[in-house]
């Protein structure tokens, strides 16, 4: 077929690991009981593709370099121990392996052994105090399998490949100190497949950041890179250069203005507010940064479109008058959507907290605060009752009701459909429903809202049984509005007026960026 190599995965909980492991693999004959009845159906893999293939047909083999079986009761000593596992890599050597990658695998959390970060959302299934010595969990999954690589090396011949939430600097670290000879990337190849280049040619600010949102894994999207899976439809230069304004500098504005200055074009961005980034140090703020650095997308968006000369107007709003003086080519409005209010009688009550007040509240102390110090300051206090009920259970309402657990309070997340966290990844929105059970935050889902009185909200459940829930404060937390105000205004007064992200259509950060993409290739 071509190929010039070929990996073969024995890692994680896939088949051929489960022959490799002492816990799982129980067999009585030939495949089963010493390490190298164990590791013989991988051994005869690897000789088979060689004699097939020829000796110099590169194989690398991927492995666990460690097995965790303590979060389903199991003991680790009874699974495939680091001990175990260097014995095994000394076996597919000798079957003619040419390198050898390292993960780890717990029992129980498929996704945390090759997604290492993922271990620690919400939070870890065991403490980390607790954690195997051989793993290292102090970058809360970042880096965590070097201590197996490094243990690899030393009973190897062969390159050993590091892999596990990797970025260059780290990655470079880990190759100067001896742990890999190699180092993989997934997420962040996929979030920009230049970084090889970018690292060779010192250009390391230029990277686009992975952000861990896993969108890659649950939906084949990327929140950063909206050309995943269409690299073919490259950002040509423009034919004729323009003079294009875009309004808004959150990330459908951002991306807009990257790409049409990529194109050649003559690009000015307009945000009413002192900083860049719309509502992400706002997202950053409830999700917390140590898993999702949503700062840095937005330090990268700036770094990139100042260098592509884009000319940056910090509070400064755009209207008409500024149109008839500025007069472009086309406009971009990335004003963002606005914030829905449900139709509950008694939705004006005192302890109803109104969602964009409270934006613009906090808005105003990430000014000097930044999301990671504001965050933790929100553990000592909040304009926020001890009893909370969240209205809207998709991906923003879940992850608001755990940013509010988190802090203390007791909280109950209500959604009129019946199916609550939309929006969310699939294992993530696993994991943190089973958080949410061992934390005591209640999910209603298929509700009808009734009413909202001093008491709290009155629902009818899913049994139809009228019910009322106790809060202190309640919050409204729907999906966005799509807002055309700016549009209707706008529209007929310059050459081209486009509409994009949650302005046009609401979604999620990733469907901001992917808008702003598509419409600033079309200007």
């Amino acid at each position: 077929a071509g190929f010039d190599g070929v990996d073969i995965n024995a890692s994680s909980s896939h088949l051929l690991h489960n022959f490799l492991s002492p816990f799982w693999n129980r067999r009585q004959d030939d495949y089963g009981g010493s390490r190298e009845k164990r590791a013989r159906l991988v051994t005869s893999i690897i000789r088979e593709v060689k004699k097939r293939l020829g000796t110099d047909f590169p194989v690398a083999v991927c492995i666990n370099g460690l097995e965790v079986g303590r979060i389903i009761g199991v003991a680790d000593e009874k699974c495939l121990t680091p001990g175990e596992a260097r014995g095994i890599a000394r076996l597919l050597e000798e079957a003619g392996a040419n390198a050898v990658q390292v993960r780890n695998h717990w029992m129980g959390y498929h996704v945390g052994g090759y997604l290492p970060d993922v271990l620690f959302y919400p939070e870890p299934p065991v403490p980390v105090a607790s954690f195997p010595e051989e793993y290292d969990a102090s970058r809360r999954g970042a880096g965590a399998n070097l201590p197996l690589a490094a243990g690899m090396k030393q009973v190897l011949s062969i390159p050993v490949i590091a892999v596990g939430k990797l970025d260059p600097v780290l990655g470079e670290k880990a190759l100067r100190e001896g742990q890999a000879d190699f180092i993989g990337m997934t997420r962040r190849l996929i979030a920009d497949p230049e970084l090889p280049r970018k690292v060779a040619a010192g250009r390391l600010a230029d990277i686009a950041p992975c952000t861990a949102c896993e969108n890659c894994l649950g939906t084949g999207r990327c929140r950063i890179n909206a050309d995943l899976g269409t690299e073919h439809n490259t950002i040509e230069k423009a034919a004729r250069v323009k003079r294009v304004v875009v309004v808004g500098g959150g990330p459908a504005g951002l991306e807009a203005a990257r790409v049409a200055a990529l194109r050649g074009h003559d690009v000015t961005l307009y945000e009413k507010s002192n900083r860049l980034g719309g509502l992400l140090p706002l997202a950053a703020l409830v999700k917390g940064t140590d898993l999702e650095p949503l700062p840095e997308m937005v330090r990268y968006f700036k770094r990139q479109i100042t260098g592509l000369g884009v000319k940056i107007r910090l509070g400064r709003e755009f209207n008409l008058k500024e149109l008839e003086k500025t007069k472009p080519d086309a406009v971009i409005l990335a004003t963002g959507g606005t914030a829905a209010v449900p139709e509950i009688p008694g939705i004006g009550g005192r302890h109803v907290i109104n969602t964009p007040a409270l934006h613009r509240r906090l808005k105003s102390f990430l000014r000097f605060l930044g999301p990671e110090l504001l965050g933790r300051l929100t553990g000592l206090w909040m304009p926020v009752g001890k009893s909370v009920v969240v209205i809207g259970g998709d991906i923003h309402g879940c992850e608001l009701g755990e940013f509010l657990s988190r802090r203390g309070r007791s909280v109950t997340i209500v959604e009129e459909d019946e199916t609550p966290g939309k929006g969310m990844v699939d294992v993530l929105m696993a994991y943190l429903f089973t958080w949410f059970r061992k934390k005591g935050v209640t999910l209603m889902p298929g509700v009808r809202y009734e009413e909202i009185t001093v008491n709290g909200l009155t629902v009818i459940n899913e049994e139809g049984n009228r019910q009322t829930i106790a809060a202190d404060s309640i919050i409204p937390a729907l999906p966005l509005e799509a807002n055309p105000y700016l549009l209707k205004i706008m529209e007929g007064k310059a050459p081209e007026v486009y509409a994009i992200g949650d302005c046009r259509e609401p979604g999620l950060i990733r469907d901001a960026v992917a808008d702003g993409s598509r419409v600033a290739r079309a200007v």
